[in-house]
């Protein structure tokens, strides 16, 4: 009599597990891929002026892109740069560098990994500005703590990266 009431228990945890996965709050696919919902990178593509707080030159100003997010939810970072005074002068940018990646994680903080930014963490202060909260590896702020998180903020500018112009030439 005991065999029917066993293979009840054992269909339904079969039932359970075919239906719901292995593990409470699991997020991952098979792949790796973060399946928890939109992508939590999206709000934060477009075209960003930083203008200081973010590199021991000041003042400093670039312009910091996120572009579309790819299928793993991964956005290119990239910084177009006011080098030198001479082109602040001519008010021209130089070609990006320092290709970074911002992502999303498990715990709905989106991460910036760029050269700049150091275990950063973007965040929205309203729709038109973000910050981002960094470790301050380089003493950009020049007190000899290179141990202390810095945040910066950053106001998002009416262009598409292709119309970042002029390009520095020389």
């Amino acid at each position: 009599m005991k065999w029917p009431l066993t293979m009840a228990l054992v269909s339904s945890v079969t039932l359970v597990t075919a239906c719901g996965g292995d593990g409470a709050g699991d997020v991952l696919n098979s792949s790796g891929e973060n399946t928890a919902g939109p992508n939590l990178v999206e709000r934060f593509v477009g075209v960003w002026q930083l203008t200081s707080g973010w590199s021991a030159s000041e003042p400093d100003t670039a312009l910091l892109v996120f572009r579309t997010p790819d299928d793993n939810g991964e956005s290119e970072v990239v910084l177009y740069d006011f080098t030198d005074e001479a082109d602040v002068a001519s008010q021209c940018y130089r070609e990006p560098f320092g290709n970074g990646e911002a992502f999303s994680s498990l715990t709905n903080e989106v991460f910036i990994n760029f050269s700049s930014f150091t275990n950063g963490v973007v965040a929205s202060s309203s729709e038109n500005a973000i910050t981002i909260t960094f470790d301050d590896a380089d003493d950009i702020n020049g007190n000899g703590d290179t141990a202390e998180r810095l945040t910066t903020t950053l106001t998002r500018v009416g262009l598409v990266e292709s119309e970042i112009s002029p390009m520095c030439t020389g």
